[in-house]
């Protein structure tokens, strides 16, 4: 979906909200509405690396949530991280279920 930016013909290689906006306006257009966001698209990738963190069996164990939010860059309560774990385990339960039949070992 998205260029290298070292295509573009900006010195600093960065790409401007512009380009993105327009990328996720062909996106909502080729989904037909389903992606019209960048949060739609990024909560989409962490359904998916949820996927393949999951065992043979189609479990995942909350704690293994720590490489998700690494990976995505998502802040967790330095006093309970156990809790920002089980609240994105809440939020994406049911669309990691629906589209992939992976649960949650110990919610």
């Amino acid at each position: 979906m998205f260029r290298n930016v070292t295509t573009t013909n900006r010195p600093d290689g960065k790409i401007d909200k512009q380009f993105i906006y327009r990328k996720i306006k062909v996106l909502s257009e080729a989904t037909e509405g389903e992606v019209s966001s960048i949060s739609t698209l990024i909560n989409s990738g962490m359904i998916y690396y949820m996927h393949l963190l999951a065992d043979e069996s189609g479990k995942i164990n909350v704690k293994d949530l720590k490489y998700v939010t690494d990976r995505f860059g998502l802040s967790v309560n330095s006093l309970s991280p156990h809790s920002s774990y089980k609240t994105l385990a809440k939020k994406h339960k049911e669309a990691l279920e629906a589209n992939y039949n992976v649960a949650f070992a110990n919610l």
